[in-house]
């Protein structure tokens, strides 16, 4: 994901985390001499408080529950602990997105969705403020990955769809497909083997729209080392390919009977003779 800098929280169901506010750090200003309850109404700095907060000496922060306006428009209604928000709450952004919200300790945590600047979107896990887990990340751009993530990228399990229509299920790591998967090309051409990264490299096996079938290594995306292929119009072809050269192949038969024999150039025929079946 690229330049995920500033989110938008659009839904949110807190998690629960050890260290969060208890209902007595709310409730203390009925019951602590030294806390200082404030005005119903006030202001600290540029940013506004309504409700009922209160603060401790010697201890930064308002606690409370109520509405906070900050001055570029955003709007906390909720909990506050210590200044941080904590619990349920709604916050509705200077945008006009209003949406119920949870927190711990200031940070949106368990499951929910969150908007990027760039036009992604997270639906999902959130750990720390950014998806980590399961979830499902609609891009900007048009893809749309479902699975497992890290630090907000994909890693682990997972499926990927192109804007242009190619598909991948399978692996990831760091953003990175790679291990076993299925690829589906937007042409129609399938591949299934393994990818290093992101590309097949290494044994595998691709059927083309045309009916062609390719088994053998593959390096770059390309076949490339000792492999066979078979088509709806060809019979067997078994040797070497290798991409950008030339590589001497034995012959083989089409299923008209005609056969070829020479080389093939980035998986293309090149230098060599078509045979034509014997009378």
């Amino acid at each position: 994901m690229d330049a995920q800098t500033e989110t938008e929280l659009l839904s949110f169901t807190a998690g629960s985390e050890e260290g969060g506010a208890s209902d007595r750090d709310v409730a203390s200003a009925d019951s602590d001499p030294m806390v200082e309850a404030m005005p119903s109404e006030f202001t600290a700095g540029a940013t506004r408080f309504t409700g009922k907060f209160f603060r401790t000496p010697g201890i930064a922060g308002y606690s409370g529950e109520g509405r906070v306006a900050w001055p570029n428009g955003d709007v906390y209604e909720g909990r506050l602990v210590r200044g941080a928000r904590d619990g349920a709450g709604v916050f509705t952004w200077s945008n006009g997105q209003r949406d119920q919200v949870g927190w711990v300790q200031d940070r949106p945590q368990g499951k929910g969705n969150l908007r990027f600047v760039n036009g992604d979107i997270y639906d999902g896990d959130i750990d720390a403020g950014v998806p980590h887990g399961d979830g499902t990340m609609a891009y900007g751009s048009g893809d749309r990955y479902e699975g497992r993530l890290a630090d907000g990228v994909p890693y682990g399990a997972g499926s990927y769809v192109w804007a242009n229509g190619q598909a991948m299920r399978g692996t990831w790591v760091r953003g990175k497909a790679e291990g076993a998967a299925v690829l589906l090309f937007a042409n129609g051409d399938r591949y299934q083997g393994e990818l290093a990264p992101g590309s097949p490299a290494g044994p595998g096996r691709i059927e083309y729209k045309s009916g062609d079938v390719y088994v053998g290594t593959f390096r770059s995306g390309v076949a490339d080392g000792e492999g066979s292929i078979r088509g709806a119009t060809a019979g067997a072809t078994r040797g070497t390919g290798k991409p950008d050269s030339s590589t001497d192949e034995e012959p083989s038969p089409w299923t008209n009977g005609d056969r070829w024999q020479g080389t093939f150039d980035n998986d293309r025929q090149a230098d060599g003779t078509m045979t034509g079946k014997p009378d």
